[in-house]
């Protein structure tokens, strides 16, 4: 799929104290920007001896920014008061370190509209009041429901089918060119068929509220049989994979990245042939991620899941490879194999966005939990925190676990 262009910065960052200042930085994408001493972060501020290597994260969002603490030694200061997250203007200062700055959000003919929308609030009274109303759909019962939104039974009027309709809860108000740019991602979609991907069929928006259509598969989620099962045996687990990494490596080679591959989006039909694995939301991430409505990715809802990130995701999303579909694969496996994440659960969504820009995850560590082989070695390479000392794409590791 083709990037989007966003004309301009996103947020500016004016360093007003500390070993840097009267430098600024222009931050231009969607997303979030890190702040450290570590090199190859968006803001790096090597002289400041008092900074962690990453430090803080901020995402711009409807003229605000939140500055989310990502585990740091001396923690981030807002007016002086200590924060874990905060939304700032630049009327605000922040102090990190030695470095204190201020940023703001230069406008845009996009956002001059944009609103912050709160719960219940609005359109989006239909989370609470009941099933939304879509043109074109008879909405039925709600089948799941997460940060991003409500996933409904449905059936579609024109030929009968019966349909999964995702309902999505922008972090901001969407403005029409925003709800087009969603509309055309999620199109592109459509162009992405395989038996382990749930089919998509539309993509659009009523009001303030957006939705996607796709296949209705009568299955449970791979957390779902985790926590009703306990972990997966070995040939399970085994035949889980095979079908999960034949499933991306066809996306792949179309050109997609699915950016937040995890348990709660693998969809399994259990049967006595053998169960049937449908990977869920291909692409979806990457559709509200572009429309520039997906609001913050520590607050868990855009930008993937923070249990199953690769370090770069958390540093450029936008940008993301196939090798970060294939480290949340190999989380994913850690998982389904052991019940535990590959970090252990952070305070606050910072911190653990902290643990994956410093930190291994579990199963390099020494004392790693065992896990069957041939899945130990597989999984440790695939969670190789350099992209390129993971497998070449994900058919080499369908290879070296499955041998075909």
């Amino acid at each position: 799929m083709s990037d989007v262009i966003t004309p301009g910065p996103a947020l500016v960052l004016d360093v007003s104290g500390g070993p840097h200042a009267g430098q600024s930085f222009e931050l231009t994408g969607h997303g979030a920007f890190t702040v450290g001493r570590q090199p190859g972060l968006h803001v790096t501020l090597p002289d400041d001896a008092r900074l962690s290597r990453v430090h803080c994260v901020l995402e711009p969002a409807a003229g605000t920014v939140r500055v989310t603490d990502l585990g740091s030694r001396g923690g981030v200061f807002v007016n002086g008061s200590r924060i874990e997250q905060a939304l700032v203007t630049a009327a605000d200062e922040v102090a990190v370190g030695g470095t204190t700055f201020r940023v703001r959000v230069p406008a845009t003919a996009d956002d001059s509209t944009t609103t912050q929308i709160g719960s219940g609030s609005g359109p989006f009274q239909c989370f609470a009041d009941g099933p939304p109303l879509i043109p074109g759909y008879r909405i039925g019962a709600e089948l799941g429901r997460g940060a991003m939104g409500v996933v409904y039974r449905a059936v579609r009027e024109a030929d009968g089918e019966t349909v999964a309709v995702k309902t999505i809860l922008p972090a901001v108000a969407p403005t029409p060119a925003a709800v087009g740019r969603f509309c055309r991602e999620a199109d592109i979609l459509g162009r992405l068929e395989h038996p382990n991907i749930v089919g998509h069929r539309a993509g659009g928006a009523v009001g303030a509220l957006l939705y996607v259509v796709m296949e209705f598969v009568p299955g449970m989620t791979a957390s779902a049989v985790i926590a009703r099962d306990g972990p997966l045996a070995p040939a399970r687990a085994l035949h889980w994979a095979g079908q999960l990494l034949d499933a991306l490596g066809h996306a792949h080679e179309g050109g997609f990245v699915h950016r937040d591959v995890k348990p709660a989006n693998l969809l399994v039909v259990e049967g006595v042939g053998g169960d049937v694995l449908k990977v869920a939301d291909f692409g979806l991430a990457r559709a509200y991620e572009a429309s520039g409505m997906s609001g913050l990715t520590t607050d868990g809802t855009a930008g993937g899941t923070p249990a199953y990130m690769p370090p770069e995701q958390v540093t450029d999303f936008k940008r993301v490879k196939p090798a970060a579909d294939q480290y949340a694969a190999g989380a994913t496996l850690f998982y389904l194999l052991t019940g535990r994440g590959v970090y252990d659960p952070g305070k606050t969504v910072g911190a653990t966005l902290g643990q994956i820009l410093t930190a291994d995850p579990t199963p390099l560590r020494p004392g790693a939990p065992p896990v069957p082989d041939p899945f130990g070695p597989a999984i440790r390479r695939a969670l190789a925190r350099d992209p390129a000392a993971r497998f070449p794409d994900v058919r080499a590791m369908r290879r070296a676990l499955l041998g075909v």
